[in-house]
C-alpha cells in the first residue's frame, strides 16, 4: 500500500491528510488529478510568475511564506510550478523546491521582500503580517480576488 501527504483545501483548510493507494498506477493518477485541478486555478497573473520574482504565498499552517523564484520549467505538464527558495517561521534560512503558481497571494519587489525577510528573521511577525496584508491588498485592487 502507498500512500501520499496532501494539504486538505476543505474541512479544516491548510491542515494535513494522508492518503493511501493500493498501486503506483493509482498514487500517479490522484496526483495528475490534483496538479491538473490546480491548473485550472491559475489567473493570469498567477501564470506571468517567472525566475527573478519574488511573491507572498499565505498559509493556514505557518502564516506568511516568502517565496524567490529561481526557476521555470519547460515541460507542457510543469508549466505552473515554478523551483524556488522559500523561508517561513519554520525555516527562515529557506528551503529549496516547487510551488505551485496558483498558490501565490502576490508578487512583491525585492525591496519589499528584503524588508519582509528580515522582519521574518527578527520575529517580528505584527509587522510582518502587515506588509503581507498590504502587498495582498494592492494585488487584489490591481487583479481582483483569486478564485477558488
Amino acid at each position: 500500500m502507498m500512500s501520499s501527504l496532501a494539504n486538505k483545501e476543505k474541512e479544516g483548510g491548510g491542515a494535513m491528510k494522508v492518503e493511501f493507494y493500493n498501486t503506483f498506477d493509482e498514487m500517479m493518477a490522484a496526483i495528475e488529478q490534483a496538479r491538473k485541478a490546480a491548473d485550472a486555478k491559475v489567473q493570469p497573473w498567477q501564470a506571468e510568475v517567472k525566475a527573478g520574482d519574488y511573491v507572498i504565498l499565505l498559509n493556514d499552517l505557518v502564516g506568511v511564506i516568502l517565496v524567490e523564484i529561481l526557476e521555470e520549467y519547460r515541460q507542457e505538464h510543469m508549466k505552473n510550478y515554478r523551483f524556488s527558495r522559500a523561508y517561513s517561521v519554520v525555516v527562515p534560512e529557506g528551503e529549496l523546491g516547487d510551488i505551485h503558481v496558483s498558490q501565490v497571494d502576490a508578487v512583491i519587489p525585492k525591496e519589499l521582500f528584503d524588508q519582509m525577510l528580515k522582519l521574518l528573521r527578527e520575529d517580528e511577525f505584527e509587522e510582518l503580517l502587515d506588509k503581507a496584508a498590504s502587498a495582498v491588498k494592492q494585488r487584489i485592487l490591481e487583479h481582483g480576488y483569486k478564485e477558488e
